[in-house]
């Protein structure tokens, strides 16, 4: 079968450990030598205080300021917004190594290739359509554009240009291509009717680049100079285009920072680059859909914050409510999610262009929380002078808010439904119905009881020492998967982890969990809850941790014993656990050091 090359995993691996990332970060801003570590202002967004820190024993940086972290590769993409494959070669050169790469199959090729045609085509296509200015067919398009104020900086920011399909120009930028047709037709640039005629899709249009977060060139917008066609088209799907898994100017945005403090949603192309024209940097655009998961998932990537901009009128508020019956299951205790409604008669474009920055941005800043415009949407609805208006207020609201996974956040959702209609409400409890150790359960940890604190007590402390796990050499853990604590599944892994990789580091480790669900879980939760521990407590902390672990285990497994004696009697070996249990819990060796674990509320 023949083969293509793909970088090797392990190679990566390597190639982080040799890096010096301290010398690697130091080469592009000022880092201060601060105890183990190093510091400074993060790169990656304002700040008059250092908090940004390099560690060069662990190989990874970290921002306490915007939680911006990684190891070399990540911030040289992060940092020079490349991609992965030109950082890994960057880090090469600057090691002296040679990649070492391992083999794909025909099918991994063959999507490839086509995937590497398709951004081909679609790169000499955007170069066609802005060449296509310097062309008298474009004089209309021009004075469009200026019509609606965009200056020049702006159409060239943007790559804006126009869909003057000139044969020549298109030949000569994409004759080398194999199959260029028929890659045009794939990335909906052509069409072909009944008769096998191409027509170009973005005939007599103003053309937008959609591209990818490393500004690669994906798939296009147009928009119409006249009424006969829809005035707004984008691209069809393809092997590289999805419309609901982009957002118009995201790439622009993070350029100029990776991690903006908020993002602005609008509805369309001239409005984010009119905001941009008005140096606000942050507004995106969603291209032509509802939001989706992966919208949610792309914005909250990047940011903790974001204000979704509708009309005011009936459509534009059907639309914000169901934007925010969609984003409510995505919002974690650290997340912010606010409307802003325009005026009837005015988009974005029209506003900030009355209004200015300030005046616009003040209404970003008076935009309602998601809670309030939940609240005041249905308070509008329905009588809440009577108690059958609140008992249907109650059933409105009641599962909406049962969606929110952050449990602050909920529980004040909860405190404010009890206030407005004077009758207190909880949650039910479903924990019987969900599956025991799921993501979803481990996200319970917020709101667990004491024992599960602790389970994400000991998976902190075991990743920052991967070596604690040796204090334990026989103690068994298999005994400790069902306790039913949430997070012990994770915890496991890691552990046996570490005791079969006896010199594993804490670099090493997270590369080796970098992609399991649970672990990202924990690390997102695990900001919320630092336990600020002086390294050198960090041992007996472990070892009182694990001591309490096992003490709730054998509490678990005894009340289980005296359970079942009591209905059904035991077998001669249970009656055994049962005396060997309350032996075990007698030696001092397992009792627990109550005053080190209730300096952690544990």
């Amino acid at each position: 079968m023949f083969k293509i090359r793909k970088i090797s995993s392990e190679f990566v691996k390597d190639l982080i450990t040799t890096t010096d990332i301290v010398e690697l970060i130091q080469s592009s801003i000022n880092l201060q030598k601060k105890g183990k570590n190093y510091v400074a202002l993060c790169p990656f967004h304002h700040e008059n205080t250092p908090s940004f820190t390099v560690s060069k024993e662990k190989r990874f940086y970290y921002c306490f300021g915007c939680n911006v972290h990684g190891n070399s590769i990540d911030f040289l993409i992060t940092y020079k917004g490349i991609g992965f494959i030109e950082a890994v070669k960057e880090l090469s050169e600057i090691n002296g190594l040679d990649i070492v790469y391992e083999d794909l199959s025909d099918y991994h090729i063959q999507k490839d290739n086509q995937k590497y045609r398709c951004y081909q085509i679609l790169k000499g296509i955007n170069e066609v359509f802005v060449d296509s200015w310097k062309y008298r067919l474009s004089y209309a398009a021009k004075k469009y554009l200026k019509e609606r104020g965009l200056n020049q900086k702006m159409i060239e920011h943007f790559s804006i240009g126009f869909g003057s399909f000139l044969e020549s120009k298109m030949k000569e930028k994409l004759v080398q291509i194999n199959d260029y047709l028929y890659h045009l037709q794939s990335v909906g640039i052509l069409r072909v009717d009944k008769k096998g005629k191409y027509s170009n899709m973005f005939h007599n249009r103003i053309t937008f680049p959609i591209r990818n977060i490393r500004g690669v060139v994906v798939a296009f917008g147009g928009r119409s100079l006249n009424y006969l066609h829809p005035k707004y088209i984008n691209s069809p799907d393809s092997i590289i285009f999805k419309k609901g898994q982009f957002l118009y100017g995201i790439y622009e945005v993070i350029k100029e920072c990776c991690n903006p403090p908020k993002l602005l949603v609008v509805e369309g192309y001239i409005d984010v680059i009119s905001l941009k024209q008005f140096h606000i940097n942050y507004a995106v655009a969603i291209l032509g859909t509802s939001l989706t998961k992966d919208h949610i998932k792309m914005i909250f990537r990047f940011t903790s914050s974001v204000v979704f901009c509708f009309d005011g009128d009936k459509a534009g508020y059907s639309a914000a409510w169901r934007t925010l019956n969609t984003i409510i299951s995505h919002m974690e205790d650290n997340r912010q999610v606010k409307f802003m409604f325009l005026p009837k008669g005015y988009d974005p474009d029209k506003m900030i262009r009355e209004e200015g920055k300030a005046g616009f941005e003040r209404r970003i800043e008076e935009s309602q929380l998601l809670s309030s415009f939940l609240f005041n949407r249905l308070k509008k609805k329905i009588d809440l002078s009577n108690n059958e208006g609140k008992a249907k207020f109650s059933t409105l609201v009641y599962p909406i808010i049962c969606k929110i996974p952050g449990y602050v956040f909920k529980k004040c959702m909860f405190n404010e439904l009890s206030r407005i209609i004077g009758v207190p409400i909880r949650e039910k409890n479903t924990k019987g119905n969900l599956k025991k150790d799921s993501i979803r359960n481990f996200l319970e940890i917020r709101r667990s009881n004491n024992q599960s604190r602790t389970i994400l007590l000991l998976i902190k402390l075991l990743v920052r020492n991967p070596n604690f796990a040796n204090l334990f050499p026989n103690f068994s853990i298999s005994g400790y998967r069902d306790t039913r604590l949430l997070g012990t599944k994770l915890f496991v892994k890691i552990f046996e982890t570490c005791r079969n990789y006896p010199n594993i580091d804490t670099h090493r480790l997270k590369e080796r969990f970098r992609n399991d669900l649970l672990f990202k879980k924990f690390e997102e939760i695990s900001k919320n809850y630092d336990f600020f521990i002086e390294k050198d407590i960090e041992k007996k902390i472990f070892e009182d941790a694990i001591l309490h672990l096992i003490s709730f285990a054998l509490d678990k497994r005894l009340d289980f014993l005296i359970s079942k004696e009591r209905k059904i009697g035991l077998t001669i070996q249970e009656k055994q656990e049962v005396s060997n249990i309350t032996s075990r819990k007698m030696n001092d060796s397992y009792k627990v050091c109550s005053k080190t674990l209730r300096y952690f509320n544990l």
